[in-house]
């Protein structure tokens, strides 16, 4: 079964971004990121908020129900928009 701390860095490698920066995308330390993804601390509630500027379904990240991210306006979700510029760039 999944806790938040995999569900982080599942949401994290689906948008194919470093932790480094990852933490630059929130406005918080590369070591929170480290933490929080080891199981070691968690993050704020005002910091899972801030996840959902990347399209993420918080949600999903306190439950592990429904889907990572949320579609956009168009129909189109981040993570189709980051598989489709990973494929174009060559990285499968």
């Amino acid at each position: 079964m999944e806790d938040l701390s995999s569900r982080l860095k599942q949401v994290r490698k689906e948008l194919n971004l470093s932790q480094t920066e990852l933490a630059e995308k929130l406005e918080v330390q590369q070591a929170d990121i480290s933490r929080w993804e080891s199981g070691k601390t968690t993050p704020n509630f005002q910091t899972l908020q801030k996840y959902s500027s990347l399209n993420v379904n918080v949600s999903w990240l306190f439950t592990g129900i429904g889907k990572i991210f949320d579609e956009q306006i168009d129909g189109t979700t981040y993570f189709e928009v980051r598989y489709y510029q990973r494929r174009t760039n060559g990285n499968k």
